[in-house]
């Protein structure tokens, strides 16, 4: 699901926080903000204000009473929810979920299926003259969950937990050091996968393994793990980035006679190796090992010359989400106001996927 919109109109935020009024709302018609309070709250014009309004009574989702003043609910259209939470996704300017985001939602709303609440996925306003945790505020939201927030968004995050807000957050699933926020985050147990490699490596006798990607703690942790297992791999042999790889791996296959190669992700890391092992020509017995994915296993059938195998990814996104969706569960319930960010254990589902 796309929505490549990197703003909305002034009008979009006081609508939404009316629709989240109306959706609240009970059997009886009830009374709305003034069009003043709502420019205080929005800092925005009256003009924008009634704009908003108007909208929301063409729809019929506002109405006007004979008598009194102001702008009302239409309890035909009020649903009596309880708990409303906001989805947001990377830097919250569009929705875009690919299949591991959509897992990780999946599971949040299952945790929460006990729970009434209904869910929003919004967009942010940034031509408005509020900041990112204002805006949210005024959203009139019970909860937020934000997945995979881009780095842009930590400082706006951590304005949120600085106000108590109810915010979950799904920590990046590929990106050991990508910057974190100061609490309530969902973390991925990037070292168990470290270690199963490791594990698999000792299994089949490979002790010149390259990895290909960053000396981020899932290779520091491999490392420490295969001198547990008798092998002390140098430095050298972690290939930090892409653009290094042309260079320095054919002197690893060649001089220092590596039996392996772990490579750890990203379209365009994939693709750096397999055209570098092409340009060699001569190791195509040396045992690649990929974690299993869509891409993954593309690359297995495309380039079967090559002796990749796929291992499992160890971690399950849906589990990820559930511990999200439980940890929103008890902010809804107010039974915590926080909590310190944690690392979710790979499960033994996950460990047999």
């Amino acid at each position: 699901m796309r929505n490549t919109s990197k703003t909305m109109p002034l009008t979009a935020g006081v609508r939404n926080y009316l629709l989240q009024c109306v959706a609240k709302a009970g059997a009886k018609p009830e009374r709305i903000m003034s069009e003043m309070q709502l420019c205080a709250k929005f800092g925005v014009s009256r003009i924008t204000v009634r704009r908003a309004i108007q909208t929301l009574e063409q729809s019929k989702q506002l109405i006007r009473l004979p008598g009194r003043q102001g702008a009302f609910t239409n309890p035909e259209l009020a649903m009596a929810v309880t708990f409303i939470v906001g989805i947001l996704c990377l830097d919250g300017t569009r929705n875009y979920f690919n299949t591991a985001r959509a897992e990780i939602l999946t599971g949040f709303m299952g945790a929460l299926r006990n729970v009434n609440c209904d869910f929003e996925f919004l967009n942010l306003n940034l031509n408005g003259n509020l900041s990112v945790a204002q805006e949210i505020e005024n959203m009139a939201l019970d909860g937020l969950f934000w997945i995979t927030p881009s780095e842009s968004r930590i400082d706006d995050i951590n304005e949120l937990l600085q106000r108590q807000y109810p915010v979950v957050i799904m920590d990046s699933i590929y990106d050991t050091e990508s910057r974190k926020p100061n609490g309530n985050t969902i973390l991925r147990d990037y070292e168990f996968h470290a270690a199963q490699y490791a594990r698999l490596m000792w299994q089949r006798q490979l002790q010149r393994v390259v990895w290909l990607g960053s000396y981020n703690i899932s290779a520091k942790r491999f490392q420490k793990e295969m001198r547990k297992h008798g092998t002390d791999l140098p430095r050298k042999f972690f290939i930090d980035t892409e653009a290094e790889i042309p260079e320095k791996l054919p002197r690893l296959l060649t001089s220092e006679t590596a039996d392996a190669i772990i490579c750890t992700g990203g379209t365009e890391r994939y693709n750096c190796l397999l055209q570098t092992l092409e340009a060699q020509g001569n190791r195509k017995n040396i045992p690649i090992f990929m974690a299993k994915n869509h891409l993954t296993s593309k690359l297995q059938k495309k380039y079967s010359q090559w002796k990749i195998e796929i291992t499992p990814s160890y971690y399950d996104c849906k589990a990820l989400g559930r511990s999200a969706g439980q940890r929103m569960a008890e902010f809804l319930q107010g039974k915590i106001t926080s909590f310190p960010s944690c690392v979710v254990p790979v499960t033994k589902k996950s460990k047999e996927e």
